[in-house]
This record gives C-alpha cells, sequence and structure tokens, in this order.
C-alpha cells in the first residue's frame, strides 16, 4: 500500500521533472541554435576563432575550486532543500567567491601586464561562471528542476536577446559576444540570490564546523572534478593541437563543426540534470536491473539523432559558405558527441550512483594521457582527418571501458552492443564521404528504421538479444 504509493508519487514526480527539463532545455536548444547560426555571420572567421577559443578555455575555470562544487553534489544531493543545512551552505558559498575572487584578480593582473584582453575575459569568467554553477547546483542536488529549468530559462533569453542587439547594430568583435554570456549569468546568479536568500544571506555559526564541511566536500569531489576536466581535456587538447598546428583558421572551421554537433549533446545531456538526482534516490537492485532497457532506449535515440547531419549539412553549405569545410569535419564530430551523450546521460549517471569516482576518475585520467602521446603522434601526419579519427577512436574505447565496468556490477554482458556501436559509427562515416546528402539520409534512415524492427521483433518473440 504506502510503498506502492510512494513509488506512484516518485515516478510522477520524476516524469514532471523530465517533463520541465525538456521545455527548458528546448528553450536553451533554440537559443544555441540561434547563436550557432547568426554568431558566425556576423564574426570574420578570425574573431569567430578568439570567441571560440573563450568558449574552450572558459570550460575549465572549475579547476580553481579543487572538487569542492563537486564534492558539495555527491555528499548533499540526497538532502531535500528543507533538509539541507542553510548555515552551512553559506559558508560554503562565502567560501567560492572568495577562492575565486583571488584567482581572478590574479588572472586580470597578469592580463594586464601581458595585454591581452581574452585572458581579462576569463578572470570576470572565474567568478561569474563558478557562482552560477554553484546556483544552479543548488537547485539540482535539492531535485528542485522546476525552479533550475526557470535559471536556464532566464539566462538562455537574456544571452539571446543580447545577441539580437549585436546582431541589430553590427557590433562584429568576438569581445561583445563574451560580454553577453557573462552579463547574462550574472543577471541569472542575482535572480538566484533574491529568490534563494536564506542559502546566501545571513550570519555564518560553526565556522570551524562549516570549514571542516569545505575540506570534506573537496576531498569528496577533488577526483570527480579531475575525472571530469580530464574528460573534457580530451577534446580541449586536441582543439588546442589544431590550433596551434593548422592555425586558427582551420580551428574556427573545426570548432564551428563541434558547436554545430554540441547543440545536440547539449540537449540529451541535459537530461542528465533530473537522473542524477533521481537515480541516488532509487534502490541499487533496480538500477542494475533497468540498465539495459535504459541502454537500448537511449542508443535507438542516439543513431536516429546521427541522421540530423544530412539536412544540417545541406543547410549549412547554403546559409554560411565560408565554413563548407566545417560539414565534412561534422561526420567525425557528430559520433564523438554520440558516446559522449551516453556518457554524460547514462555511464557517469549510473556509476556515481554506484559511488564508483575512483574508477572513472583513474579511467579519464589515463585516456587523456595516452590521447596527449597518440595525438602528438599523428601530428607528425599533418593530416587533420587522421586526427579526428583518433579521436573518435579514443572516446569509444573510453565510453566501452567505463560502461564494462557498469556491467561486472549490473551483471550483464555488452559485447554484441559494443560491437553495433562500432558498426554504426563507421557505417555513418562511410556513407558521408561515399553518397551526397539525400542518398546519403535515406540510406541510414533505412537501416535505422531496419534494425529497430528486427529488435522489436525479436523482442516479441521473447529472444535474447
Amino acid at each position: 500500500g504506502v510503498d506502492s504509493y510512494m513509488d506512484i508519487t516518485n515516478n510522477k514526480q520524476l516524469f514532471k521533472n523530465m517533463i520541465i527539463s525538456v521545455i527548458a532545455q528546448g528553450v536553451s536548444l533554440l537559443t544555441s541554435t540561434l547563436l550557432m547560426l547568426l554568431i558566425p555571420k556576423i564574426l570574420s572567421i578570425y574573431n569567430y576563432s578568439q570567441y571560440q577559443s573563450y568558449a574552450l578555455y572558459i570550460g575549465y575555470v572549475g579547476i580553481i575550486l579543487f572538487g569542492i562544487l563537486d564534492g558539495i553534489i555527491l555528499r548533499y544531493s540526497k538532502y531535500d532543500y528543507d533538509k539541507l543545512d542553510k548555515n552551512n551552505m553559506r559558508f560554503q558559498f562565502i567560501a567560492i567567491l572568495i577562492i575565486c575572487i583571488f584567482w581572478a584578480v590574479i588572472m586580470i593582473f597578469v592580463a594586464i601586464m601581458m595585454k591581452n584582453r581574452l585572458i581579462i575575459f576569463l578572470g570576470i569568467g572565474i567568478v561569474i561562471k563558478n557562482i552560477y554553477t554553484f546556483c544552479s547546483y543548488i537547485f539540482q542536488l535539492t531535485n528542485r528542476i522546476y525552479n533550475y529549468a526557470l535559471i536556464v530559462i532566464v539566462d538562455r533569453l537574456i544571452y539571446a536577446l543580447c545577441i539580437i542587439v549585436i546582431v541589430y547594430f553590427k557590433l562584429n568583435k568576438y569581445e561583445y559576444i563574451v560580454c553577453a554570456d557573462l552579463f547574462s549569468d550574472l543577471i541569472t546568479i542575482i535572480a538566484c540570490v533574491v529568490f534563494d536568500s536564506k542559502l546566501y544571506i545571513g550570519k555564518i555559526k560553526n565556522i570551524m564546523s562549516c570549514f571542516k564541511e569545505l575540506l570534506k566536500n573537496a576531498k569528496s569531489g577533488i577526483k570527480l572534478m579531475i575525472s571530469n576536466i580530464s574528460n573534457a581535456l580530451i577534446i580541449g587538447i586536441a582543439k588546442v593541437m589544431i590550433k596551434s598546428i593548422w592555425g586558427a583558421i582551420i580551428f574556427a572551421k573545426v570548432a564551428f563543426g563541434f558547436s554545430v554537433s554540441g547543440i545536440i549533446m547539449s540537449f540529451v545531456s541535459a537530461i542528465s540534470v533530473v537522473l542524477f538526482p533521481s537515480f541516488r534516490r532509487v534502490e541499487t537492485n533496480s538500477l542494475k536491473n533497468n540498465y539495459k532497457n535504459i541502454r537500448f532506449k537511449l542508443n535507438i535515440f542516439l543513431y536516429f539523432m546521427l541522421a540530423s547531419y544530412f539536412p544540417l549539412s545541406i543547410f549549412l553549405n547554403h546559409y554560411i559558405p565560408q565554413y563548407s569545410e566545417s560539414i565534412i569535419y561534422l561526420s567525425f564530430l557528430f559520433p564523438i558527441n554520440i558516446f559522449d551523450a551516453k556518457n554524460s546521460l547514462l555511464i557517469n549517471n549510473y556509476l556515481k550512483s554506484f559511488r564508483k569516482e575512483t574508477y572513472m576518475f583513474k579511467v579519464n585520467i589515463c585516456t587523456f594521457i595516452i590521447s596527449v602521446l597518440l595525438f602528438t603522434l599523428i601530428a607528425i601526419s599533418n593530416n587533420i582527418y587522421f586526427f579526428l579519427m583518433l579521436l573518435i577512436l579514443i572516446v569509444m574505447i573510453k565510453s566501452m571501458i567505463l560502461e564494462n565496468k557498469i556491467a561486472k556490477i549490473c551483471e550483464i554482458k555488452l559485447t554484441k552492443e559494443h560491437l553495433l556501436d562500432g558498426m554504426m559509427v563507421v557505417f555513418f562515416i562511410v556513407l558521408t564521404f561515399i553518397f551526397n546528402e539525400l542518398l546519403g539520409f535515406t540510406i541510414y534512415i533505412t537501416v535505422c528504421i531496419l534494425f529497430v524492427s528486427v529488435i522489436f521483433l525479436k523482442k516479441r518473440k521473447g529472444a535474447n538479444i
């Protein structure tokens, strides 16, 4: 009676959270699409390269907090808002703010000495981006997905509005785009502080006890932070090497390809915002039993998402012809994002729920070190296609290694599924090179429909797949 009622309530809440999150990410997706279409149109290729350099480096500003933010979401995500220690959270917020300001001052001082405007923006971004992440984490870990959705909507709409103003007045410098990004985050932070004032404003008691919590958060989160950073650095170091070896123009074109394929990735991975706090509230046995089923449904979705490459390439060829070279790179970048989406949405969430951060940490660090060595070797060939093929291979193998850990915990085998993933990626890339967009799209969609039909027929007959 009571247990079944609780299950129904939890399922309803999960579904409600999922719907709200999808709406918010739909707004985010539309905004990202608008930005992807407008920014390269108004900026020169050099300015776009500078903007993409900012976007690359700003992704790593969280490293200066030594895992405190990651520790907060790991240690406190089981608490609802009412049970969260407000006094402790105020201390965590002030401590994070002080650390960010300290590093920002150093960076801005260095930037002034070097006369480098990009480093000034990164210094300001250290404070704004980390505080924005803290504010959004508070809503995520307490499962207040509705409030988190509002943050995303407000932030993205302000940013989009700023970009429209920039386009209207033809302000074709990357600095205006960066200012718009930081301004939208700042307004959202102010809204969060006003909305959740108890968590940010007020006296702090038991400072030593709170400081011990801060150290525990850092100790708990440092491995996950390094794991996440090293995971992002695999793509990041590839971008840095592309810029240093092939120059700013090729970097801009590859980065544009990443931003196009990343739009799909951002929408898929955003659903994980709902899943992680929910996973922590689900029994371990239930998680184990459902893995293969969730993976199968996610794979079907991701396979069909790959098909969006074909209409997208036709559109981009006509809309932004100066980036036509990016379309060739897209056929490599789409599969990379497919594996990244699977990692973000499913694999990482499962491993975090099973508290396997140490394993994730080891795999990500090893993969990062190996990828740097292999990238350096392949760069000697001076062939960017070999370089991107290697990137796909690294991301795919890493994903499979992490998933094998889940397979052991859940006592299942995924050998067939991994072979199928590899075959689909190779099939997709071959199609993009051999056939034109229309024929490639038709063949790919036909194969996907046939594959899904065969799987469902086997399931109906009770076959073990």
